[in-house]
């Protein structure tokens, strides 16, 4: 059963044989476990997933990196780490799209720098978070126009 990690956090439900797909914020690893850390875009917050190193090949986890994109099948277990209350203890990885040189790490950065990334840019916090106010102001406005019998006209715009 596929879910998205919005209703992982939300629900906090112990749950056996999910899966979950998203893009790898970060990856820390050691010499039996390692810790990936993913978001799907359905929250700004992120999934932090176990793996143990022993189950899964080696191989497939050299090859995440920040930015991958991954599909992870597991059950969700309570946490035994600080800062979450559920956690993704995973039996399976495919990796959907690897990132080789992802821009984008762990730190803020400038609007500069993610200016010129724009495709981009809706990955970091920074800018998930404008882009979702601004998505309820926008449906906010829509329905009051329609509920005041206003028609939308999408009219082309003409640039240089």
């Amino acid at each position: 059963m596929k879910i998205d990690i919005n209703n992982i956090l939300k629900n906090s439900v112990i749950e056996n044989n999910i899966t979950i797909s998203g893009w790898v914020r970060t990856k820390r690893c050691s010499t039996n476990i390692c810790f990936i850390v993913i978001n799907d875009g359905s929250t700004i917050n992120n999934l932090q997933c176990v793996v143990d190193l022993k189950c899964i090949n080696n191989n497939i986890i050299d090859q995440i990196n920040t930015g991958t994109s991954v599909e992870l099948k597991g059950n969700i277990v309570k946490s035994l780490g600080n800062g979450q209350n559920v956690e993704l203890k995973v039996c399976e990885i495919s990796i959907l799209g690897q990132a080789i040189d992802f821009p984008i790490q762990p730190k803020n950065h400038s609007y500069e720098f993610l200016r010129d990334i724009a495709h981009l840019r809706f990955r970091t916090n920074k800018y998930q978070a404008v882009f979702r106010v601004r998505s309820v102001a926008a449906n906010a406005i829509h329905e009051y126009f329609q509920s005041h019998n206003y028609v939308y006209a999408h009219t082309p715009l003409i640039t240089t």
